[in-house]
């Protein structure tokens, strides 16, 4: 990607200044409730800091579910698997950074095992 040089940081929203992010140039980000990350990604105001980065040029990926943060909306996540739980918080603002405009849906595969006695 061509970086002079590279330091790796985990970064917590709740508890560092969402500002801090325009320091880095490749934000990643991982695993989690991807309900519970849009709540605390805008009540920290990282919201606007990653639109802000993504316009900058700056290199943003989420991994799996988070790789809908970027769109419009997670509001497909609801209809994947209601039992799985995804909405525990009964989030209703599913808005996020509307990045780009498709919706995406991600393949979630359960396996199920089951032993014989």
């Amino acid at each position: 990607l061509g970086f002079d040089s590279i330091r790796i940081e985990q970064f917590d929203l709740m508890k560092r200044n969402s500002n801090e992010l325009s320091e880095f140039d490749l934000i990643y980000i991982l695993g989690g409730n991807s309900f519970l990350l849009i709540k605390e990604v805008k009540k920290s105001g990282a919201d606007k800091i990653l639109k802000e980065l993504a316009n900058q040029d700056k290199v943003l990926i989420g991994y799996s579910a988070r790789s809908l943060l970027w769109g419009p909306s997670l509001e497909l996540l609801n209809y994947a698997d209601p039992l799985l739980g995804f909405n525990e918080i009964g989030l209703k603002e599913l808005e996020w950074l509307g990045l780009y405009d498709l919706h995406i849906f991600f393949i979630i595969q359960i396996l199920q095992i089951k032993y014989l006695n």
